[in-house]
């Protein structure tokens, strides 16, 4: 793609943001855990796409690479809403600002450092390139694989967290897909 068409998918940031408005409400009724197993499953089905688009399975379209991005911001939003909320419901009163503080720091140093040490990894794997029949492991397609895997890591670890008077990830799910305003959108799916 074109260094415009890349930045015309890069604005449409906020419009991410914003779209986390209508599933975020629903965070004081079922809690941070389920919120964050979504996401994780659903940034997991993300990058699966984003290993075939690297991998030379699919190619990058411009609506691919949209909802692709839009999904990703999405879920970046809905993530942080959920781990801080989790933070402020978990984090004793005596104290919580110190905690926020130590926590506000190690989020930004780490949101800093990631990208140089994933850059590192990513020209260490530069001459890799092993071919499965249409698919190709190469440095960004192995980017994407490892991503997943921490994502795998972080659901397995979401189901193991203690939240107090969290809802279960049915629920959310149900109220999302059946429930909610967006259920219109299930009447256009084939029956089957």
């Amino acid at each position: 793609m074109g260094d415009a068409t890349i930045l015309l998918l890069t604005s449409t940031s906020f419009v991410r943001g914003l779209g986390s408005l209508w599933l975020g409400m629903r965070l004081d009724r079922f809690g941070s855990k389920p919120i964050l197993i979504f996401c994780f499953g659903i940034w997991i089905i993300n990058l699966a796409g984003w290993t075939l688009v690297a991998g030379g399975v699919m190619g990058p379209t411009l609506a691919l690479i949209l909802v692709l991005q839009f999904s990703m911001g999405l879920l970046a939003a809905l993530v942080n809403i959920a781990n801080t909320r989790l933070a402020m419901v978990l984090i004793p009163e005596m104290g919580r600002n110190h905690f926020f503080a130590i926590y506000s720091v190690t989020l930004n140093v780490t949101l800093g450092l990631a990208p140089i040490l994933w850059g590192l990894l990513l020209d260490v794997l530069a001459p890799m390139r092993i071919v499965w029949g249409s698919f190709e492991l190469n440095r960004f397609s192995a980017f994407f694989l490892l991503v997943a895997g921490s994502f795998g890591l972080a659901l397995w670890l979401t189901h193991r967290l203690h939240e107090p008077q969290a809802g279960r990830t049915e629920d959310l799910l149900r109220d999302i897909l059946i429930r909610s305003p967006q259920r219109f959108w299930l009447r256009l799916w084939p029956r089957v």
